[in-house]
């Protein structure tokens, strides 16, 4: 049994059979990102974060051109909670896929961070 052509096989389905075999786009997931810079109070953040929120400020102004979105383009991540993502991996020693729940980030995204975050403090 030979499969017809490529060209035969679409002239031979109807209207509908060639509509559902189009690819459908994925619908864009917008999450809400929470700063927990705010949220917290500032012994509630360093017990999450395991730093004072003046240090994170002094380590995020070392770093921040480093590390900050090139643009504001599909809700990018701030530089402030990326390197809040990466100190609350350094403090929980946790998965990923933990933090990024908590951040409402992808666990790839979290894997990214800190990697890009971790290697901009070691160069300090």
């Amino acid at each position: 049994m030979s499969l017809p052509s490529v060209s035969s096989a679409n002239s031979d389905q109807s209207e509908p059979q060639q509509i559902i075999r189009r690819r459908r786009r994925r619908p864009r997931i917008s999450r809400m990102r929470r700063s927990p810079f705010h949220t917290y109070n500032e012994e509630e953040f360093k017990n999450r974060f395991r730093l004072s929120k003046h240090f994170v400020r002094f380590i995020l102004d070392l770093i921040r051109n480093r590390i900050k979105p090139l643009t504001a383009r599909n809700k990018s991540i701030s530089a402030m909670n990326q390197l809040l993502i990466t100190l609350r991996f350094y403090a929980c020693g946790t998965y990923q896929i933990n933090i990024g729940d908590h951040f409402n980030v992808s666990k790839a995204t979290v894997s990214r961070i800190v990697h890009k975050v971790s290697h901009n403090i070691a160069g300090l």
